[in-house]
């Protein structure tokens, strides 16, 4: 492909990345201000924050299989005109019931990006993967960084907490125009082919370790991310007694940091190898964890190590990214990303509410040993995919030296 259409390409994707989590990065900070609007606990409290979030992960399944029998960017286009139509029903909505159910269709709605754009960016820059992911999640940071800080702008000055869904419309509909233009085209079609075998068959190589292990990882990555993020704006308004504004500014911290984190964590996965870049980010989470978990009395401190926190997971998207391209075949690539975001936003989800259950019973702190236990169950797999991956190498060297 031509480097002008597939820089064109690159920044579609990456601005759509950016759209999914302005929306996605806004139910904690709603849940939170919601909470104190119908007296909720942190379990139902929580338990709302994730229906969406659980929609968003398991959804990305029958989305990756989606992008891989339709094409990477029809999907993205459905997807977008899907999530524009659920913004203006939960606009126009006041039945709690309804909004539930509007919120996890709007969650099933952006989960078909990831599985879709990855596949897309994979399959135009074999050469240069991890950079190019690097770039994708900076992009995609920014909306991170917006969506909590927005939420808590608007219901502060504005009309409350639904008036979000107006941006997220007035976003969403330049989306659906462009994206038309990119289904016509389809940059994705000029690039790698799919290898024979049919899709059932293809499917069957992902049970092999390797990607099992990744799934594995990606779980526990997900129970500490999901957990902690779910819980970060509550913490900051029931621990620290922030104001709604200040706690949505707080909250956004975090995702700053993941503006270095997904740059250098792209360039150490081409530079260093996947499985190395993985590990060092994973035990640097880890520390930040620790940190975390022992300055909880102390707002300064805290935010220190949610940023170095935020800035080590981040880092760890490219190099997982990258790797779950590099063990899989083309004809099921969007599947295999479609089963990562299942696991790391739709099972992970589960240790959420677990961690709003043992809030609402031993106190809010708990969640920090929890989320401390998650990373080095997560640091421990991260190693041994490291070593059977170097197995694995070294016997693919070995069959060709013969």
């Amino acid at each position: 492909m031509k480097g002008r259409e597939g820089s064109h390409a690159l920044w579609y994707c990456s601005a759509n990345h950016a759209y999914v989590h302005l929306i996605e990065l806004s139910w904690p900070v709603i849940a939170a201000l919601m909470k104190s609007e119908y007296g909720w606990g942190y379990t139902i409290t929580f338990l709302f924050a994730s229906l969406p979030g659980m929609a968003f992960g398991f959804g990305s399944f029958p989305g990756g299989i989606v992008a891989d029998k339709l094409g990477s960017f029809k999907t993205i286009f459905l997807g977008n005109v899907w999530a524009v139509l659920m913004s203006l029903l939960i606009l126009i909505t006041n039945n709690i019931y309804l909004l539930a159910a509007e919120f996890f269709f709007l969650g099933l709605a952006i989960s078909f990006y990831h599985p879709a754009g990855l596949n897309a960016i994979s399959s135009i820059f074999k050469d240069r993967r991890g950079k190019a992911m690097g770039f994708h999640g900076f992009v995609g940071s920014l909306g991170q960084q917006i969506s909590p800080l927005s939420v808590g702008i608007v219901a502060s000055f504005w009309f409350g907490w639904k008036a979000i869904t107006l941006v997220w419309i007035a976003v969403g509909l330049p989306f659906i125009v462009l994206g038309y233009r990119f289904v016509k085209d389809d940059p994705e079609r000029e690039t790698e082919e799919k290898t024979p075998e049919r899709y059932r068959e293809a499917a069957k190589t992902l049970l092999k370790i390797t990607p099992l292990l990744i799934l594995f990882f990606l779980t526990f990555r997900g129970f500490y991310y999901r957990g902690f993020i779910t819980a970060l704006p509550t913490i900051y308004r029931d621990l620290f007694h922030l104001s709604d504004l200040s706690m949505s500014f707080f909250t956004t911290m975090f995702f700053i940091s993941a503006l270095p984190g997904h740059i250098i964590g792209g360039w150490t996965s081409d530079r260093w190898g996947s499985p190395r870049s993985l590990t060092f980010y994973t035990t640097l989470n880890v520390m930040a964890a620790v940190v975390i978990m022992l300055a909880a009395g102390n707002l300064a401190v805290f935010v220190v190590g949610v940023c170095v926190f935020g800035f080590s997971f981040f880092a760890t998207q490219p190099p997982v990214n990258t790797m779950v391209a590099e063990v899989t075949m083309k004809n099921v690539r969007g599947l295999f990303y479609g089963l990562s975001f299942a696991t790391r936003f739709g099972v992970a989800f589960l240790g959420t509410i677990a961690m709003g259950v043992a809030s609402d019973v031993y106190g809010l702190t708990v969640i920090f040993p929890l989320v401390f236990l998650f990373t080095l169950v997560g640091l421990a797999s991260t190693l041994g995919l490291g070593r059977i991956i170097s197995l694995e190498s070294k016997k693919q060297t070995h069959w060709e030296g013969e």
